[in-house]
């Protein structure tokens, strides 16, 4: 009798020990999860502060942007499609925009309506980057 006892006790803390690790594994991926798309979200906050500071300038005074719209494109679209809706509204705009900064005079050919479309834009798509990211806090 004791012997049926003490292996019944032994199989249950074996099975309790297991389950306590995979509860904590589970745990741990979710932490992991959330800092990983929370870096991510930062990331998009960074990458779209560089677009914003390009996006008006006149061509001779733009910086490049090179492989930053496509670092940008790709994070939205692999780590957060529900934002894609709107960052393809963004993008719409951002090109409208540069196509009109494409001069080489020192003047920006934008006129006020246009430049404050532009930043209405790009806080319609931070607001649901914000919106996103509140999930993940």
């Amino acid at each position: 009798m004791e012997l049926i006892t003490l292996i019944l006790g032994g199989l249950i803390g074996f099975l309790s020990a297991i389950g306590k690790d995979l509860l904590l594994e589970k745990k741990k991926n979710q932490i992991k999860i959330k800092d990983f798309k929370r870096q991510k979200l930062e990331e998009i906050f960074l990458l779209m502060d560089q677009v914003t500071r390009e996006a008006i300038k006149p061509l001779k005074y733009k910086d490049s942007l090179d492989g930053v719209g496509a670092k940008l494109g790709m994070i939205i679209r692999f780590y957060f499609p529900e934002l894609n809706t709107s960052y393809d509204q963004f993008i719409q705009v951002f090109l409208s925009t540069s196509q009109k900064t494409m001069t080489y005079d020192d003047k920006i050919s934008l006129s006020q309506e246009e430049i404050l479309a532009y930043y209405e834009a790009h806080r319609i798509f931070l607001d649901k980057v914000v919106q996103e990211a509140k999930q993940y806090i």
